[in-house]
């Protein structure tokens, strides 16, 4: 259904809104099932992955997206968004080790002007439960 669905958009004056629209109802309704059926929707669910694999290589080579993976996608855009504001990715990398090795060392107040000067950078940062720290531009 979603090449039939697609094709009509497209052919709809490049209707993209609605091949988003059409990419977010394939996911809904695939919750939806996989919510219902819980652990009996496996085979289902390997299916599902070979489908949007599919719709990747239909949207993506006629929209130019989903052309690479989320990882890539977001380094990328950071190496843009660094370059345009003047920073140093590397610099902001080590003040985030030192602002770790503070806190390992229960430096708090350290730790604390660290995270003071990324944020006087415009870089917010974000600590996981796995212990590594993301960072962004604000």
């Amino acid at each position: 259904k979603f090449d039939s669905e697609f094709e009509l958009a497209m052919n709809d004056d490049f209707n993209t809104a609605r091949v988003v629209g059409l990419i977010f109802e394939a996911v809904r309704a695939t919750n939806k099932y996989l919510d219902r059926n819980g652990d009996r929707a496996t085979p289902f669910a390997g299916w599902v992955v070979l489908q949007f694999t599919h719709v990747q290589h239909i949207v993506g080579d006629v929209l130019g997206i989903f052309g690479s993976c989320a990882e890539e996608y977001k380094s990328r855009t950071t190496e843009r968004a660094s370059a345009s504001k003047g920073i140093d990715p590397i610099e902001i990398e080590k003040l985030i080790a030192d602002r770790k090795t503070a806190r390992h060392a229960k430096d708090f107040s350290k730790a604390d002007a660290v995270r003071d000067e990324l944020a006087a950078k415009g870089i917010e940062i974000k600590d996981r439960p796995d212990g590594s720290t993301e960072w962004k531009i604000k």
